[in-house]
């Protein structure tokens, strides 16, 4: 009996994490969430599915055609678990080494304040980090993205 609650309790978490994930990724045609590539990038993301169909939408959640992850600058929208972070690190999701920001990024808008503190933050461990070393280095790519993401929203 102890297996068989188990088993419940486990298709339950499921069925719901992916209704999470359904409902989530349906906010993302708001105009809350701005791609850093524009306004096509940001269509060519929500269109992989019709979002005021949930059923559909809860279809392609189990089969991993879509995908929302919550994270610092606003969602992340690749189905594949990103090689770089992208939850602690943000130099890459927001082009802070130089590169283009993530095409599977989408910035929330009302994280603004956030990311701002998380600004603030970086600023001050990159005032305390040994100069030219591989952690002010990361710092100042992180702190690059974050002003860049800023000025997605701003502008």
């Amino acid at each position: 009996m102890n297996s068989n609650l188990n088993q419940e309790a486990k298709a339950e978490y499921i069925r719901a994490m992916y209704e999470m994930v359904a409902r989530s990724f349906a906010t993302l045609v708001s105009d809350r969430f701005v791609s850093p590539h524009g306004g096509k990038r940001k269509e060519q993301i929500i269109s992989v599915v019709n979002i005021s169909d949930h059923q559909s939408l809860l279809k392609s959640a189990k089969n991993g055609s879509i995908a929302y992850r919550e994270i610092i600058f606003g969602s992340c929208s690749n189905p594949k678990p990103c090689p770089y972070g992208g939850i602690d690190h943000v130099a890459k999701c927001g082009g802070g080494d130089g590169s283009q920001p993530c095409p599977e990024l989408l910035i929330d808008r009302d994280k603004e304040p956030l990311i701002r503190k998380v600004g603030e933050l970086i600023r001050k461990r990159l005032d305390a980090a040994e100069k030219d070393s591989p952690l002010s280095t990361s710092l100042q790519y992180q702190l690059t993205a974050v002003q860049r993401t800023l000025d997605v929203i701003t502008n």
